[in-house]
């Protein structure tokens, strides 16, 4: 996992796996790694083949995090099997996604 700041926004990339053995660490180190400029944050999903539900609940987690300041989250580019998940759970109602 790969994170990086530019500007007001802190970019996470490079998951290729979010599940329960490794769900924890992303939540707090993306949760670590924002500073008080930063306003949004943007969860490069292109190379993520797979999410499960303790990875769903680390998302929900940051959202909630950077949604209590003022900021917000994108999910860029999830493959299909990942998009599936976002919609069936219904999630994708709650995240900005966004493709291209």
């Amino acid at each position: 996992m790969r994170i990086e700041s530019f500007g007001k926004t802190l970019v996470v990339s490079g998951i290729a796996v979010l599940n329960a053995g490794n769900a924890g660490s992303f939540r707090d180190n993306v949760r670590a790694s924002v500073q008080p400029h930063h306003t949004r944050i943007d969860i490069d999903m292109s190379l993520m083949r797979a999410i499960d539900s303790t990875g769903l609940g680390a998302l929900v987690s940051v959202h909630r995090f950077i949604t209590s300041r003022q900021g917000q989250i994108r999910l860029l580019n999830p493959v299909p099997v990942v998009q599936k998940v976002l919609e069936l759970t219904q999630l994708s109602r709650n995240f900005e996604i966004t493709k291209g």
